[in-house]
């Protein structure tokens, strides 16, 4: 049997992948300024989470509702997800405030 690979899968990737870097590199300053201003009353994990849910959901809004509903079925929303945080966090703006 041959193996087949998903070119609307590995697109999918591809666009999720670009959206990360250009949100780590236009957001990292904002992400650790909130860190250092709100490090007292709330956790990292919090924040960074936070920060990577809204930065998530307003690149989503960009999503037609097929594709859309394609990432939710298929999982990538939430890779995307914690690829996002793992890549806030290894910033090294970001990782310098932590």
């Amino acid at each position: 049997m041959n193996k087949v690979v998903d070119l609307a899968t590995v697109k999918q990737e591809q666009e999720f992948n670009l959206f990360i870097e250009e949100s780590v590199q236009l957001n990292k300053d904002l992400v650790a300024e909130a860190i250092v201003n709100m490090k007292n009353q709330y956790s990292t994990e919090f924040i960074i989470d936070t920060y990577a849910c809204q930065l998530l959901a307003h690149g989503l809004q960009q999503f037609d509702k097929e594709k859309l509903i394609s990432s939710i079925a298929n999982g990538s929303i939430f890779d995307a997800k914690s690829v996002l945080i793992n890549s806030l966090i290894a910033d090294p703006a970001i990782s310098s405030v932590l």
